[in-house]
């Protein structure tokens, strides 16, 4: 339950110290739900955790210290860090705390981008969200808050986005939408992990393969990205491999029981994009 609804007692300010507190959590839940760090790493940094699961198909691990709540959850069955499960982090004070905390201190501490609407993703996707998500009068939102929207910037290749969403309220003392755009009053941060989708996933390759067919790429010229290459000649599509960045391409090869019609082995070729590589063993 969002922390802006409970009424306990009278909030007393985080310190300093603890507002850095916060904002470490919040960087390591960032890296966790970008899948820079495992669950094993994160209670490493921070201690155990608390693990709770409800019904069948949703796990998540908690942690409060009295100052702050953290949640860290899979959305999934399986409560491996390295699954293809989405995740979402949320950090918050407990309902009797308030944190002083200019955005952008947390923008930068987290390298979190302000979206734009309309601006290109990963060279391809268009950006539908606004920054700045202010209450629609008339409805029956609370009219001291403001939603902030960010995005982590990924390679262009990444099969998931990370976004986040900034909560403030308006200063207590001086409620209403007259001071959302200079308030410092901190209430919460959401990140989560949403995959691309199949459609999402064959645009963007769709695309980048026509702009790398455009620079006919030819063996012997270097690679500009890692990935799987077609090598391509008179006789069509005859390899596929991975290819470096920065490395040169090879020669395609004919493989098992085929060969030019001059009986060579392996031919100059045009190479062609055929999609991403994840080296696992390098993550």
């Amino acid at each position: 339950m969002p922390v802006e609804h409970i009424k306990q007692r009278p909030q007393t300010p985080l310190t300093a110290e603890q507002v850095s507190t916060l904002l470490r959590v919040a960087e390591i839940g960032t890296n966790w739900v970008a899948g820079t760090l495992s669950i094993q790493q994160v209670e490493a940094t921070l201690g155990k955790l608390s693990l709770r699961r409800i019904g069948s198909n949703i796990t998540f691990y908690y942690k409060e210290d009295g100052l702050i709540g953290a949640l860290f959850d899979f959305g999934g069955e399986s409560d491996d860090s390295d699954s293809g499960d989405s995740r979402r982090f949320r950090v918050e004070p407990v309902s009797w705390k308030s944190a002083t905390i200019p955005r952008q201190d947390i923008e930068q501490r987290l390298k979190l981008h302000r979206v734009q609407r309309g601006e290109l993703i990963d060279g391809v996707r268009k950006e539908n969200l606004i920054y700045e998500v202010r209450p629609i009068p008339g409805l029956r939102e609370d009219p001291d808050v403001v939603r902030l929207n960010l995005r982590l910037p990924l390679p262009d290749d990444s099969p998931f986005d990370v976004r986040a969403t900034l909560i403030y309220r308006a200063n207590p003392d001086e409620p209403g939408q007259s001071n959302i755009d200079t308030t410092t009053y901190f209430r919460s941060i959401e990140v989560i992990r949403e995959y691309l989708t199949p459609e999402e996933l064959e645009k963007r390759n769709f695309a980048k393969r026509k702009q790398y067919g455009y620079m006919r790429l030819r063996t012997g010229m270097l690679c500009p990205e890692t990935g799987w290459w077609e090598g391509w000649a008179a006789e069509g599509q005859i390899d596929k491999q991975v290819v470096r960045q920065n490395t040169l391409f090879p020669q395609a090869g004919f493989g098992p029981n085929r060969s030019a019609p001059d009986g060579a082995r392996f031919v100059d070729a045009q190479w062609m994009w055929h999609g991403p590589y994840h080296d696992e063993t390098s993550q």
